[in-house]
């Protein structure tokens, strides 16, 4: 099997991702556990994290998770303003067709090019 450089480049970038994304799930157990009335500790694995906040929910009686909920602050948001502009990610309709005399060249107008 032949190695490349590239291919090593996109093993780091996975396992940096995944680290990443290791790190959003325990803060995201942390942030829910403390909305219950635990804390967690962040130097375990996110199972055990996870496992330690369904135990806690467990002894904890339905009704006050539904009140803990109400009392939630809403959580922020990571869209644009309803009144926001759209944004446009495609051209004008009255943008012209490009056009060629050139018979060795290929216009394509219509969706995404192929790979």
């Amino acid at each position: 099997m032949y190695v490349t450089e590239a291919m090593m480049g996109t093993l780091t970038e996975a396992n940096n991702n995944a680290a990443n994304f290791t790190r959003q799930i325990k803060l995201m157990l942390e942030t829910d556990a403390r909305m219950h009335g635990l804390e967690l500790d962040r130097r375990n694995s996110p199972w055990d994290m996870f496992n330690e906040l369904q135990e806690h929910l467990a002894t904890i009686a339905p009704d006050t998770i539904l009140e803990q909920q109400q009392h939630m602050p809403p959580a922020p948001m990571d869209t644009a303003p309803i009144d926001a502009e759209p944004m446009m990610d495609t051209a004008p309709i009255d943008t012209p067709i490009p056009t060629t005399t050139n018979p060795d060249v290929i216009v394509h107008t219509e969706g995404p090019l192929a790979p």
